[in-house]
């Protein structure tokens, strides 16, 4: 027990199928208190190329705190979601109704502290792009769908992948489903964010050449259409290098992977959350090398662009912000050099403010190291994956090595060793067994889909009161586990509901109502003198017990030689 009176909970889990990008620890207890995304006291380790563990840091937000979604100003009073009667009236058209456009403050593009590496050309450029698409977001005839039809983003496949990552060397992918919540509402900021940088640095291009649509003052609408089937070859280099479709200083691209369509080809990149966003750079994916690149910061189209223009300085440079077709020409196009450097994971180098929403995750395994403090009342400390992403509860595969669990104060092996003498129990006894602390690896092994472990202790709080005054408190606990399928027929009755159907592991944990005391005390004089006794008669019998039959043995020896 802390010395708040809270109950501390230790732990060292491994998680070989999940990626630590997703995994979070909760905990709550049977009176209704719960602390979900505990981050402070809890280390998120993956291995390296070298074989050694290192620390992937927490999420961009404050810590063990629940973050609320955050306001996208950038697309306020543009978009209204139809209400259902709306819906009814539209034969269930999902489009967002328009309403007058609003002022936007886009000073930040020139604030040095938020976009401190581009000139002022490229600042230009940049702001140009992004009153283009707000003008393009309000334009009537435009179509912004709450989900589904993207014209800005380059749908993307497993047939023409290969030639856009040959062709691009950044490429941003939208990993989503039609059933995930948070994929409808991220739609419209990826799909504007897609239009910043796929479409708005090339309207001007675009009018000259004739090829905006409508009337002066309207934008062109959408990007060329890529083909579903565009193998890598000379077709597929004759189409992307085409200037008429993609200007040849375009080096980044934003496209979207529909993983209902394409779940194979999602399942290979370790997709498992949705709204998933990807960083392709030189086609380096986590099926080259099992990492994969992910953008963490906040979903708004502000913190989007400025983290992708940071990203686009570093990696291939923001000529196509600073010139138009003309100039590019004449300029040459820009030497990209690829990185060869093994990746390791953590997070890159892109600074967003104080934060770098950019992190590189092993696509599998991640262990979990820390406590978490609770009330001392029955409980549960779950593994889950949570956050402001939906699941494929399919996917999900919540294998686990438990290296440690304990309860109370954190012990090394002296102590542990030491307090062994007073538990007749051992660690690597059978379960049920009364322990000081689950020292030992055992693994649970997931053999199917929505497998949901579940471990059972029964604590009993166990006080070591030494001669000097100190009471050293520790916990002992028997446990027994669990697993069981989660959330199948869930699935089965209805598709969309993953979110009730997600796997998870959990400790559950319940107090006994008594408590052992283990007291140390003086041995008396009186007690002394009796067992100095003791010991001496035991001596003395044994001595006398060992002479007798040494004497014995000597005298039959003695009668079997004089036979002879």
């Amino acid at each position: 027990m802390s010395e708040d009176g809270r109950l501390k909970i230790n732990f060292n889990v491994t998680f070989p199928a999940v990626s630590c990008e997703h995994l979070e620890v909760g905990v709550q207890d049977i009176i209704g208190h719960r602390r979900a995304n505990v981050t402070g006291t809890v280390k998120k380790l993956t291995e390296n190329s070298m074989g050694q563990w290192v620390e992937m840091h927490s999420k961009v937000g404050v810590l063990e705190e629940i973050q609320s979604t955050q306001e996208d100003q950038f697309m306020q009073g543009l978009v209204k979601v139809a209400t259902t009667e709306e819906e009814e009236e539209k034969g269930g058209d999902h489009d967002y109704d328009y309403e007058p456009i609003k002022e936007v403050d886009l000073k930040w593009i020139y604030d040095k502290k938020v976009v401190p590496d581009a000139n002022r050309k490229e600042r230009d450029g940049l702001y140009k792009s992004v009153k283009f698409t707000r003008e393009w977001l309000e334009d009537s005839e435009g179509v912004l769908d709450e989900y589904g039809e993207h014209e800005a983003a380059v749908e993307v496949t497993p047939t023409n992948y290969e030639a856009l990552t040959q062709r691009f060397p950044l490429l941003v992918l939208d990993f989503h489903a039609p059933w995930c919540s948070h994929c409808r509402a991220f739609a419209p900021t990826y799909e504007a964010v897609s239009y910043i940088f796929n479409i708005a640095p090339h309207v001007p291009d675009m009018e000259k050449s004739g090829r905006a649509k409508g009337h002066k003052g309207q934008h062109a609408e959408q990007i060329p259409q890529v083909p579903v089937e565009l193998e890598t070859g000379q077709q597929a280099t004759k189409f992307l290098n085409n200037e008429v479709n993609f200007p040849h200083i375009q080096k980044m691209l934003f496209g979207q992977v529909n993983c209902f369509k394409y779940a194979d080809f999602c399942q290979q990149h370790g997709v498992a959350g949705y709204p998933s966003v990807r960083i392709i750079r030189d086609g380096r994916d986590s099926m080259k090398d099992g990492m994969y690149e992910a953008y963490e910061g906040p979903r708004t189209v502000k913190d989007m662009v400025v983290y992708f223009t940071h990203l686009a300085k570093q990696v291939i440079g923001l000529d196509f912000l600073s010139l138009d077709r003309d100039e590019a020409r004449r300029k040459g196009p820009r030497q990209h050099k690829r990185d060869v450097r093994q990746r390791e994971p953590g997070r890159q180098g892109v600074e967003v403010g104080e934060n770098k929403p950019g992190v590189l995750y092993k696509m599998n395994g991640c262990t979990l190291v820390g406590h978490v403090s609770g009330r001392r009342v029955p409980g549960i400390l779950r593994f889950s994956l949570e956050g402001d992403t939906s699941f494929d509860a399919r996917q999900v595969n919540m294998s686990h090595v438990i290296h440690h669990f304990s309860f109370g104060p954190r012990l090394d092996d002296k102590w542990h060793k030491y307090l062994l003498k007073y538990n007749q129990a051992h660690p690597r006894k059978e379960e049920r067994i009364p322990q000081v602390g689950w020292r030992y690896e055992q693994t649970f092994t997931s053999d199917r889909p929505f497998m949901t472990y579940e471990h059972f202790a029964r604590v009993v709080s166990t006080t070591f009161k030494y001669l000097n005054g100190v009471d050293f408190p520790a916990y002992e606990f028997s446990v027994s586990s669990n697993s069981f399928t989660h959330g199948k027929q869930t699935i089965e009755a209805d598709p969309n509901e993953h979110e009730r159907a997600l796997p998870s592991v959990a400790f559950r944990f319940d107090l006994a109502p008594l408590q052992i005391y283990i007291t140390e005390t003086r041995m008396g004089l009186g007690m002394y003198v009796v067992v100095l006794c003791a010991i001496i008669g035991g001596v003395y019998t044994i001595a006398g017990i060992l002479d007798s039959v040494l004497l014995t043995g000597h005298q039959v020896v003695k009668k079997i030689r004089k036979k002879e």
